[in-house]
């Protein structure tokens, strides 16, 4: 499930999701005056709820209709099974925009408390996004959406509210980080397999197994660096960071590196994993790494914090419910992705951080869970766990 972003500059990227082809029930002209659902006295017309599923659609299909294809064998994304079982993505993207609508609008409703509003800034970011989507999106997407710029600011401008107040929420959190909650220590090792040798090794004099282990080692030990010696001997560094404090890391890298002080070197034997480890410690407490876990956790504190409070916010908002036009809508049969040759489409085509960022994020229960998704805290993940994960 996609994540809300904190900034105004995600807004382009808000809406970017999955894709549908009109069902037979209502016409297109028509949806300026359909209701696709009410929140409380409030109606939410079918055009707003069709442009954030399609322009969603698009992105998607841009990023991941191949990977779909290739890798797992569906020739429509859409008919993929979701993570949530018993649904195909499609089905799940339709569910999802629906939430988001509704996140927005239980957002929104508090934004007073928090004193959020859109300020001439946020505003002249949304005209951007504006313009950029025109000249983003080939002319065929108006088959699928063809709202006017008036309609899709609007639309932005409650998304953009939104995200502030989910911002304001999580600021207002006093939380911090404790030591063992953060301190980090960084290791770059050598993995060597402790595979027995092949005939044409031994006939070429390639080092293998504990010998090899035993070569790195020693070129370390000498106070060389990785790179100085990796091409030569044909192996390959990593580095990665973990919690000084982690009672539940078992990794015999993990245990073994935990104890050492900076610029300390060590080899040892995995049994388990098959293989020898040449590590050094390059930071027995790093404080790059450190400040970023600080942040990861301060954040996720903050995402705990915005999340309790939404809760109570969902248990008092105006009732929601999505009207039967809405069924009508169908996802799949076709990819509707167009890619726009032009400077300005390049700019506008989806990346991988935010292929589908939204401001509204269904949760387990229906209960809006929503996280922020940041390049620190993933940068955090990837150092502090994979390895220790794989190890």
């Amino acid at each position: 499930m996609k994540k809300l972003r904190g900034t105004v500059t995600a807004l382009l990227a808000i809406v970017l999701g999955a894709g549908i082809l009109a069902g037979c029930g209502t016409k297109a002209a028509d949806y300026p005056t359909t209701v696709a659902a009410t929140y409380g006295s409030e109606n939410i017309y079918l055009d707003e709820a069709n442009f954030m599923l399609r322009y969603t659609q698009w992105a998607q299909e841009g990023y991941y209709w191949d990977m779909y294809e290739q890798y797992f064998g569906y020739t429509d994304m859409w008919k993929a099974p979701s993570q949530n079982d018993g649904q195909t993505m499609g089905q799940y993207l339709k569910e999802m925009i629906m939430a988001q609508i509704l996140q927005t609008r239980i957002l929104a409703d508090h934004a007073e408390e928090y004193n959020v509003t859109l300020t001439d800034a946020d505003k002249e970011t949304i005209a951007q996004a504006v313009t950029a989507f025109r000249e983003g999106f080939a002319e065929e997407f108006k088959n699928y959406s063809d709202a006017d710029d008036a309609k899709i600011t609007e639309w932005l401008e409650k998304n953009a509210l939104a995200v502030k107040v989910w911002d304001a929420v999580k600021m207002s959190a006093d939380v911090s980080a404790t030591e063992e909650e953060s301190q980090m220590f960084t290791l770059e090792y050598v993995k060597v397999s402790a595979h027995e040798a092949t005939e044409e090794e031994i006939e070429a004099g390639t080092l293998f197994n504990e010998d090899l282990a035993n070569a790195v080692y020693e070129r370390l030990s000498s106070g060389e660096e990785f790179s100085a010696f990796s091409a030569e001997l044909g192996v390959t560094s990593q580095t990665s960071s973990y919690l000084k404090v982690d009672p539940e890391n078992t990794a015999l890298l993990y245990t073994n590196g935990v104890v050492m002080k900076t610029g300390e070197t060590q080899m040892f034997q995995d049994v388990e994993n098959d293989c020898w480890y040449v590590v050094k410690c390059t930071s027995d407490l790093d404080a790059e790494a450190t400040a970023n876990k600080v942040k990861e956790v301060i954040d996720k504190k903050r995402e705990e914090h915005f999340n309790a409070i939404y809760i109570m916010w969902t248990e008092s908002a105006p009732a929601f419910e999505v009207k039967s036009c809405w069924d009508d809508i169908t996802v799949g049969g076709g990819k509707i992705y167009v890619a726009v040759t032009t400077e300005a489409a390049t700019e506008a085509e989806p990346t991988e951080g935010a292929e589908a960022e939204t401001t509204a994020e269904p949760t387990e229960a229906t209960e809006a869970e929503t996280t922020e998704e940041t390049t620190e805290a993933t940068e955090a993940e990837t150092t502090e766990e994979t390895s220790a994960s794989n190890e």
